[in-house]
């Protein structure tokens, strides 16, 4: 990670004044920051990547107005260990939560308690059911809020035979609206004298299937559709897999388009409350996403399942209000563990992070920033499909890991959307090949492998007990077919009904 004083001063000018020996504490440049993640948005899917529907009006603006990562990856593709590492700046085998029935081990340092130690605080919200606070999410924020619909907690709304589909059939944008605004209003009720620099978590849901907007978006994307298709039950829906009717693939992406508009407008409004209440104008924005979407790209329809492009390549936009980046985009890749950093550095204060991440506010600032990590590690595990994959990204290309076979793919990066021209690649012979590919095996062997080591020395340094999921929200995941059964008190990974292609269930 990329710390330095001459970099504060950059960022917060009237935060620091930099120079001499006893820098004093003006009044803060940026006062809120405002990290917003919209589950399952695949980056070509924005305008501000090159997707011609008009899917994403407020992206884009942010975007023109603030620095676009073109290479931006996730750490993984589904949402509990997406989110942990945006939130803990750690690799997934790090930060512990890398399957269904494993929270963010109890030796973590979220990017909430790093703040709370230097006088920041925390609010999140959360739409998801791969964010409860059972996984570990609410530590460090003052305000941990659900908005979901079916009450996580509800006894009485939950039981053992709710089905599974409750969270994929939830609406939450209008509920994160109501309590977002809810929360600002008590905010401006407790007074000036109260108030304190605020990080504030978004999470918003309603892009991840199912595929069901209101009526009027659909119209914007898909008016002339005159078939029987539609968004809802999609893992369940046989008439969506490899080979459908190119019109009904047409109109399913219709559906995903229509709620990507719905989300951008839904962010649209999020916007307008905290400018309305003065917020906004000493504020900084990131945008992400947890994870893409395959609409059989490579013959599967979803997430979980794959570490391929469509599902690892993330939007990525940082804002800053007042101030332009110095170019508009970057191909740097990044990741979600660099979040953390960023956060700290837009505060301008010292959280004692000590990961991998790199704070991405030197692209923002700088033509020319120093070189930084410039890779992405992905991992993902799944004993229900005998799954184990990694792959890790760099500036010339991917490369594929199947661990359990040990077999090895390399892609050789050719622009976005360009045809991939992968090829498989002998572990063993590595003196055959281009440098690009040898720097990449070794890479991927040393970035995984640390991750493992660093999980093992926090979970090693834990108390026993300190990270149990509670029977209520063990016996809830189960309710919503999110877990088997059977899986109680075994391993477990992303459920069928979290990541499987229908086609193939």
């Amino acid at each position: 990670m990329r710390l330095g004083s001459a970099l504060i001063c950059s960022v917060a000018v009237a935060l620091l004044a930099c120079g001499g020996d006893e820098p004093s504490r003006a009044e803060p440049e940026i006062e809120t920051v405002l990290l917003i993640s919209i589950d399952s948005l695949r980056a070509d899917r924005l305008g501000a990547y090159g997707h011609s529907a008009p899917t994403s009006p407020t992206f884009d603006r942010l975007a023109a107005e603030g620095l676009l990562f073109t290479r931006a990856y996730s750490t993984t593709s589904w949402t509990l260990p997406s989110h942990a590492a945006m939130l803990s700046g750690l690799d997934d085998y790090a930060h512990g939560a890398y399957e269904a029935l494993s929270p963010i081990s109890g030796g973590v340092m979220t990017l909430p308690l790093r703040l709370a130690k230097v006088g920041i605080k925390s609010t999140g919200f959360f739409a998801g059911p791969f964010l409860h606070p059972s996984y570990g999410f609410a530590r460090g924020f003052e305000q941990y809020i659900d908005a979901t619909s079916y009450g996580w907690k509800a006894r009485g709304g939950i039981g053992k035979y709710v089905p599974h589909t409750a969270s994929h059939q939830d609406v939450t944008n209008p509920i994160v609206l109501e309590k977002v605004a809810a929360w600002l209003d008590d905010e401006a009720a407790a007074g000036p004298d109260t108030r304190r620099r605020s990080f504030v978590f978004i999470h918003l849901w309603d892009v991840h299937y199912d595929y069901i907007p209101p009526p009027e978006y659909v119209k914007i994307f898909d008016p002339d559709y005159e078939g029987t298709l539609d968004g809802r039950g999609v893992l369940e829906n046989p008439r969506i897999q490899p080979g459908m009717p190119a019109r009904d693939l047409q109109h399913l992406l219709a559906l995903y388009d229509a709620e990507i508009r719905y989300t951008d407008d839904t962010v649209a409004r999020l916007l307008e409350l905290f400018d309305a209440r003065g917020m906004l104008e000493t504020s900084a924005i990131i945008i992400t996403s947890d994870h893409g979407e395959e609409f059989f790209d490579h013959g599967r329809f979803g997430h979980g399942l794959t570490l391929n492009e469509e599902v690892l390549r993330v939007p990525m936009i940082v804002w800053l209000a007042g101030r332009r980046p110095a170019r508009s985009t970057t191909d740097r890749v990044v990741s979600h563990i660099d979040i953390v950093p960023t956060v700290c550095e837009l505060f301008a204060v010292d959280c004692r992070y000590d990961g991998l991440g790199d704070s991405l506010l030197p692209d923002y600032l700088e033509e020319s920033p120093m070189a930084s990590r410039g890779d992405a590690l992905a991992e993902i595990t799944n004993p229900l499909f005998d799954l184990d994959l990694t792959a890790r990204v760099d500036s010339e290309g991917t490369l594929l890991s199947e661990n359990r076979s040990g077999q090895l793919t390399y892609g050789p990066f050719r622009g976005p959307g360009a045809p991939e021209g992968s090829f498989s690649v002998n572990g063993k012979k590595l003196a055959r090949y281009p440098e690009a590919v040898r720097e990449a095996v070794l890479g991927i062997r040393e970035r995984s492998t640390n991750a493992r080591e660093q999980g093992a020395r926090i979970r090693g340094a834990e108390e026993p007990g300190d990270q149990p999921i509670d029977p209520d929200t063990l016996e809830q995941l189960e309710a919503l077919g999110y877990l088997d059964g059977k899986e109680r008190g075994s391993e477990g990974g992303p459920d069928a009904t979290d990541s499987a292609p229908g086609a193939l269930r």
